[in-house]
């Protein structure tokens, strides 16, 4: 049986239109796949890291966390990632401790979606660190730029951090995402060195302005009553030297600022 030319048209017709309805539907569905960027992880502090005016020395109290987010910027929609990275700087100084950093806190708060099947950090070859998260039938993850990741550091002394992408091991591929259609793309990274710094001791100045004024109070009190973040160092809040830091220290300083009082000093403990 011979199909006519116009049946054949016909089938061609409909099959370019039908191609035509997919695209429309699936550019509705998966909005801006392509933009003018190129995929892109980079790091950044949390909010309310102290750090140098120039950002490369994040000031932390010895033993304290330094909170690093991993951060994507995307063009398409995300199925799955995987990034391997290295701290090239690793000396045990400035280290990530596998009881903070795990599949649970690392991705709390990220863009990742919550129903994702697998959501994986990997510290078993530690300075490398692998990072993946992969969806098969659930949301995937939109077009954007933020966090997908914190990295939580501990710091026991001053040292560097150097996080590079970690391409030489046989078997191991370069940070790449996995778009909606399962195709590839590699990962432009943003490498990021810096320099964790024990605070500076200057007794009685909490807000890191140079000087202990009235202005200090109030950061004692917040820290003390409205859960705020400890001054950093700890110490210097500890105005009366007695080894605790509690309102009596708030006492001391508007003793000092509005009275003449002593004033706070180097404590020898």
């Amino acid at each position: 049986m011979k199909i006519s030319k116009k049946s054949q048209f016909e089938v061609l017709g409909w099959s370019f239109l039908a191609v035509l309805l997919f695209l429309s539907l699936y550019n509705l569905t998966y909005g801006d796949m392509q933009t003018d960027y190129e995929d892109t992880l980079y790091f950044e502090p949390v909010p309310g890291v102290k750090m140098s005016s120039d950002g490369d020395t994040f000031y932390v109290n010895p033993g304290d966390d330094l909170k690093i987010t991993y951060n994507l910027k995307n063009n398409k929609w995300i199925a799955s990632f995987s990034f391997l990275l290295e701290d090239k700087c690793y000396n045990g100084n400035v280290f990530l401790d596998t009881a903070k950093n795990n599949d649970s806190t690392c991705f709390e708060g990220s863009r990742v979606p919550q129903d994702w099947e697998i959501k994986a950090l990997g510290l078993d070859y530690y300075p490398r660190i692998l990072l993946h998260a992969h969806t098969m039938m659930a949301e995937q993850m939109p077009p954007g730029d933020g966090p997908v990741a914190t990295l939580t550091f501990t710091a026991i002394d001053s040292g560097s951090v150097y996080l590079d992408t970690f391409f030489y091991t046989a078997g191991y591929t370069p940070p790449h995402v996995i778009d909606s259609l399962g195709i590839g793309h590699t990962v432009e990274l943003m490498h990021k060195k810096f320099y964790v710094e024990l605070c500076p001791y200057n007794p009685g100045d909490l807000n890191w302005d140079g000087i202990v004024d009235i202005l200090d109070v109030p950061r004692l009190v917040y820290y003390l009553f409205k859960d705020w973040e400890a001054p950093c160092p700890i110490k210097a809040a500890d105005a009366n030297c007695d080894e605790q830091v509690t309102i009596a220290d708030a006492v001391f300083l508007v003793n000092y600022v509005l009275r003449s009082g002593p004033a706070p000093e180097v404590c020898d403990y």
